[in-house]
């Protein structure tokens, strides 16, 4: 009866606190309270918007807006910054809220504003059983309504050239048509920045993943060294920029691009810097996750060396707005690793590999 009356007492505290998107999923927290931020906001009079491209999260009253993105520690209050010790989190496309969160950001919204005392949406939920898989790490990749496909070179660049003459352009694009075909007939919408044998940019191609409302981008791309017993799986994700990188001229005009898709842009500076540096940092955690999950799943399933998976400063990972993410499926300077990437069967298996780890990733397995 006591821990009863504790938990009711307890509730009504947090309804005295005081927003998005999120009915009744299995979440969990450190003290087993999972409370929505959808109910929060409508208890507190308070209007959520949440852009699912960028992950931004944007709270306003009649006098103030606050701006945060799912896992991000940083939230902005007109020209206060607010270090939170545990960010918002994102389960199954449903927003989780905290009490920290409703104290300091909540709070600080309806300052010198009328309380509604209405009841939150509480759910007592149990501990997580062990034996279910964990995926480390804060940042986990949203369900994926649409994927943009990059095969690397083609045209007049035929990239990595094997000893038995076969051009990584051929290879990379066969793999990167079956990948597309897989994923398409699971659901998935696909981009793709080259359907044939044409050259691309490498400015167009982060530039027509700026412009689409794709969830990921993965390029494909075959290896190549000068020894020729080296071989394996890469797969590479975005590695901390330098200054000068984070303010390349093209970063900047993709992201232009994106933030006009922002239901939070306002054109302002502080925001806009917020929104950069947030998206960022989600983005890189994502984009580590998703490599690591492929990279796994392809030696695996492939039966194939594992190099690891690395971060590198490739264009296509740098000025991409959206997790990205370029596999390495072979080095065609093997010899044998040439002979099976020339196997259509072996590319089919690739193609699969790459499809399995993205779908079975966006579900959260």
């Amino acid at each position: 009866m006591k821990y009863l009356l504790s938990a009711a007492l307890g509730a009504l505290l947090f309804t005295l606190a005081g927003c998005q998107t999120v009915p009744r999923d299995q979440v969990y927290s450190d003290d087993f309270r999972a409370t929505y931020l959808t109910d929060v906001c409508k208890t507190e009079d308070v209007i959520c918007d949440w852009d699912q491209i960028s992950q931004v999260v944007s709270l306003r009253t009649d006098t103030k807006e606050a701006t945060t993105l799912i896992d991000s520690n940083l939230v902005l209050i007109g020209e206060e910054q607010i270090q939170l010790d545990e960010p918002l989190r994102l389960k199954r496309g449903r927003i989780i809220t905290t009490d920290e969160f409703r104290r300091k950001v909540i709070g600080e919204l309806k300052k010198d504003a009328p309380t509604l005392v209405e009841k939150v949406q509480t759910v007592l939920i149990p501990k997580p059983k062990p034996a279910e898989p964990v995926i480390t790490g804060n940042f986990r990749v949203r369900k994926l309504r649409e994927v943009i496909l990059d095969a690397g070179h083609g045209g007049k660049d035929p990239g990595a050239i094997g000893y038995a003459k076969s051009q990584e352009k051929d290879i990379v694009l066969d793999i990167t048509n079956r990948l597309a075909r897989i994923l398409e007939d699971s659901g998935i919408k696909v981009h793709m920045t080259r359907k044939d044998d044409t050259f691309i940019s490498l400015q167009e191609r982060s530039a027509i993943a700026s412009k689409t409302k794709a969830d990921a981008f993965v390029s494909i791309h075959a290896n190549a060294s000068k020894q020729r017993g080296v071989s394996g799986v890469e797969v590479f994700s975005l590695r901390n920029l330098t200054p000068t990188e984070m303010n390349d001229i093209k970063r900047t005009k993709n992201r232009r691009i994106m933030m006009d898709h922002l239901v939070a842009s306002r054109n302002d500076p502080n925001l806009d810097a917020l929104v950069d540096e947030m998206m960022f940092a989600h983005k890189q955690g994502e984009s580590f996750q998703l490599a690591q999950r492929i990279g796994e799943d392809m030696a695996r399933s492939l039966k194939i060396r594992m190099r690891g998976t690395k971060t590198a400063g490739f264009y296509v990972l740098r000025n991409t707005l959206i997790p990205a993410v370029l596999v390495e499926v072979g080095f065609v300077t093997n010899p044998k690793e040439e002979r099976l990437l020339q196997s259509s069967r072996y590319r089919e298996k690739i193609a699969r590999s790459i499809a399995n780890s993205l779908i079975d990733y966006s579900k959260g397995k």
